[in-house]
């Protein structure tokens, strides 16, 4: 190796495997020509030529890698640097792109470190297994929605005839049956004062044609006012209403 190789290897013009290859030599070989010619300039010059030198390299250093530098092409998305080949990644480029990482991923599940996930939209496109508590303000489902567990809370009894304000979405049933023979009645189902349902019954055993039971189901909202009145219409004659709500699990 030459001189004005090892000059050339200083001044980052060509790389060590370069120089190995173009010599046939190892790159080790390089290296400690490399290392020994420093040596031999540091013994026979003086301080100030030295460091004359040292700043000679480290401008061609600064000097290529700018010119390097116009023709790497933008690859990770902005405001991300691309580090590009053979040019030193500066701490500050390093720290960037870790800091804008970081704030990208805590706008899609929240602080790093936290044990939940806190975001604006969740996009699945495969199977998603909740194993504890999932909060969602708003789902949309495009194909199938499999339940494992209950969609259900527990059955509770309700009184007719009463406000109740539902703590849950959920269902009212409502049952109504004939007391005697004759019995004739009719139920309403109302939401915050409007009749969603109704049903109706007539009880007569002398002919073929009666309708001795009566019931409907009937959707409500979480905090929505129900209630479901029933009336005879064939007193003394009377009618039993049965009232079962079902509640969706908070």
């Amino acid at each position: 190796m030459t001189k004005s190789d090892l000059l050339s290897l200083l001044k980052n013009e060509v790389s060590v495997s370069e120089l190995a290859a173009r010599r046939g030599v190892t790159e080790g070989e390089v290296v400690a020509a490399r290392d020994a010619f420093l040596v031999g300039v540091e013994s026979r010059r003086s301080p100030s030529a030295l460091l004359a030198i040292v700043v000679a390299v480290v401008v061609s250093v600064v000097a290529t890698r700018a010119a390097a530098a116009g023709t790497c092409a933008q690859t990770l998305p902005a405001p991300l640097a691309t580090m590009c080949s053979d040019e030193p990644a500066t701490a500050a480029d390093v720290n960037n792109n870790f800091g804008q990482v970081v704030r990208w991923v805590e706008e899609k599940t929240g602080p790093i470190g936290d044990g939940g996930i806190v975001t604006n939209s969740l996009r699945v496109n495969g199977p998603l297994t909740a194993t504890g508590a999932t909060s969602v303000g708003a789902l949309t489902v495009n194909g199938n929605l499999r339940v494992t567990g209950s969609a259900f809370g527990a059955y509770s009894g309700a009184a007719a005839g009463a406000d109740i304000v539902a703590a849950t979405d959920g269902f009212v049933v409502a049952s109504l049956s004939a007391d005697q023979n004759g019995s004739r009645c009719h139920m309403q189902g109302l939401v915050n004062g409007t009749v969603r349902a109704r049903d109706s019954l007539h009880y007569f055993t002398n002919s073929d044609v009666f309708v001795a039971d009566a019931s409907f189901i009937m959707p409500v909202q979480r905090g929505a006012t129900w209630r479901v009145n029933r009336t005879d219409t064939a007193l003394p004659l009377t009618c039993t209403l049965s009232l079962t709500w079902v509640p969706l699990n908070p």
